[in-house]
């Protein structure tokens, strides 16, 4: 079938560069109020818990935080006032047709002090089944981008599983791996959570999890193609889905921040992205209304424009076939 590309996907680069100037603008304005009147009643946007002493330890980066409004708590914490806190965000977008919504969470990369309540989040989100897709390599040049959460499922060469659990938290967990493929720009693992009384002598609730690990995307940067990405979206099925998915590269907001745009868009009625106005562009609708979650959701130029390129590429992909 031919789809008619829209006009916002004709943008020249300079254009482009206006646009996400304009966007950084408006977070700017919302950031400014948020530490310049971090009491008031009256502003959209707070980043109270994200800055007080007990919880700064938490944040990998000083200059990324969650807000107030919208971030995760952690239930199964021995004292909710002090150890609620995970640098992670509650997302939930909606179609232009208004049809379908998708939720997200979106979160940095575990440290070694916070892989606990990384786990105690995705032990706690809703249902039996989840998604994970993480958009950064562990390592690089020589920095920690993420903590090795997952070394859990590999005891020396088995599948065995591990426990843990701290003073603060409510649970232990357990680990097994149940399967694991790798191609050479995706690696995806499914494993089996289990929450385990904080004795580890019963089994609360177990969780199914497939964890999708983008291989070839460096930090600031965009992946080799858009395919990769598609696929994961296709996979992990997040239309009008209950449960969030959890996406995080190591700030959880560039890389990040432009998977959740694409699979968004990868998801939404083609007319929603075609069928609009000449003056209308969805891409930076979408990316100015997710920053109003998380703080340098798609956060460099070279994201941002990744994103026309490759709703582009999509949509002639479609008329292809």
């Amino acid at each position: 079938m031919m789809v008619r590309v829209p006009e916002y996907l004709k943008q020249s680069h300079d254009q482009l560069q206006r646009k996400f100037t304009a966007i950084n603008k408006i977070e700017d304005a919302i950031i400014d109020q948020a530490l310049s009147t971090p009491t008031s009643e009256t502003i959209s946007h707070t980043l109270n818990a994200s800055l007080q002493r007990h919880n700064r330890f938490k944040n990998r980066y000083s200059n990324v935080f969650p807000y107030d409004q919208n971030r995760v708590k952690l239930k199964n914490v021995r004292d909710p006032l002090t150890d609620d806190y995970i640098n992670a965000s509650y997302i939930r977008l909606v179609s232009k047709s208004g049809r379908d919504t998708f939720s997200y969470i979106s979160t940095q990369g575990p440290t070694s002090v916070t892989e606990l309540d990384f786990w105690t989040m995705i032990s706690e989100i809703e249902g039996d089944q989840l998604n994970i897709v993480m958009l950064t390599p562990y390592e690089e040049n020589g920095r920690e981008k993420c903590f090795n959460y997952l070394q859990r499922l590999y005891p020396g060469s088995t599948s065995t599983s591990t426990c843990f659990g701290s003073t603060t938290h409510s649970n232990s967990f357990q680990f097994k791996l149940n399967d694991i493929s790798k191609s050479e720009s995706l690696q995806v693992v499914n494993f089996t959570l289990s929450v385990l009384s904080r004795d580890e002598t019963s089994i609360i609730r177990t969780k199914t999890i497939t964890h999708y690990h983008v291989l070839d995307w460096d930090d600031f940067g965009k992946p080799n193609e858009w395919k990769t990405l598609h696929t994961i979206s296709q996979a992990i099925n997040s239309k009008n889905n209950k449960i969030p998915t959890v996406v995080h590269c190591s700030a959880g907001v560039g890389r990040s921040g432009t998977f959740i745009v694409l699979d968004y868009l990868f998801n939404s009625p083609l007319e929603d992205l075609v069928d609009v106005d000449r003056d209308e562009d969805v891409i930076y609708d979408t990316v100015k209304e997710l920053r109003q979650f998380r703080v340098m959701m798609v956060q460099s130029f070279n994201q941002y424009n990744f994103l026309y390129s490759a709703l582009l590429q999509f949509i002639e992909n479609l008329s292809k076939n």
